[in-house]
């Protein structure tokens, strides 16, 4: 149940705005994200940024960027909805 609460709350703050915690820090190793499943483990202790999702109706794609509890870099690919739906 914390982690539908978690995804569910990293969704609506994607959809807000790109977080830029460290604008100035650019990680030394570029690193292809790993997608998430209902399983991985979410060490999350500090977000460093989050894309946009797509102006699509329906699942998209973001990547967000993170550092765990022992301050190691990961980037992590999961779903949410779109921002192209419109009611009415």
């Amino acid at each position: 149940m914390k982690l539908k609460m978690l995804l569910a709350g990293m969704a609506l703050f994607a959809t807000s705005s790109v977080v830029m915690a460290d604008e100035g820090e650019s990680s030394s190793k570029s690193q292809s994200p790993e997608d998430y499943i209902y399983t991985t483990h979410l060490d999350i202790s500090k977000i460093i940024s989050m894309t946009e999702p797509a102006q699509i109706c329906g699942t998209t794609p973001v990547v967000m960027i993170y550092e765990d509890s022992h301050g190691e870099r990961h980037s992590l690919r999961y779903q949410v909805m779109g921002t192209g739906c419109s009611g009415g």
